[in-house]
């Protein structure tokens, strides 16, 4: 299961998506000199001395993230079910599209309505896209397999 190189790609695409869900994306300064950190669950204020208090509270994010994270780790599982392995890596990829774009959509709505003196993206930003990347590449390590499964029949 794991000594296969997509099941690794995968594993690792997990391990992005799941290290999104508790990392912030981006932290802002506003006009208030107060600190607004957005992690994927929301937009929250860091009061210092005192925790954090949510600004805005969105749904979507963690959703959409729970399902890759579900079909990333199913696909690791059904690694004998090879073509069930590669359509779960084709909705992984176009799962992680949309969750890059509703990041960006996120990250447009802050700029509108806070006024900010200073942002900084972190570098979980570009996780979403790294996990894109490692899901084609296990896509294609599957269809190679797949491949060369159906040429050891052919043989026979």
């Amino acid at each position: 299961m794991l000594q296969r190189v997509q099941s690794l790609y995968l594993a690792i695409a997990l391990i992005m998506v799941l290290l999104l869900a508790f990392m912030p994306v981006m932290e802002v300064m506003d006009s208030a000199n107060q600190l607004l950190v957005m992690r994927m669950s929301g937009l929250y204020r860091i009061q210092t001395g005192g925790p954090e208090s949510p600004v805005k509270i969105w749904w979507s994010l963690p959703i959409l993230e729970g399902a890759i994270l579900f079909i990333c780790l199913a696909a690791i599982f059904l690694y004998r079910k090879r073509k069930v392995q590669m359509r779960l890596c084709i909705l992984a990829i176009l799962l992680l599209a949309c969750l890059t774009g509703l990041i960006f959509y996120f990250i447009l709505v802050v700029f509108r309505n806070v006024s900010m003196v200073e942002h900084s993206f972190k570098l979980t930003l570009v996780f979403p896209v790294m996990a894109i990347i490692l899901n084609g590449l296990s896509f294609r390590a599957i269809r190679k397999d797949e491949e060369l499964i159906k040429s050891i029949d052919r043989v026979r």
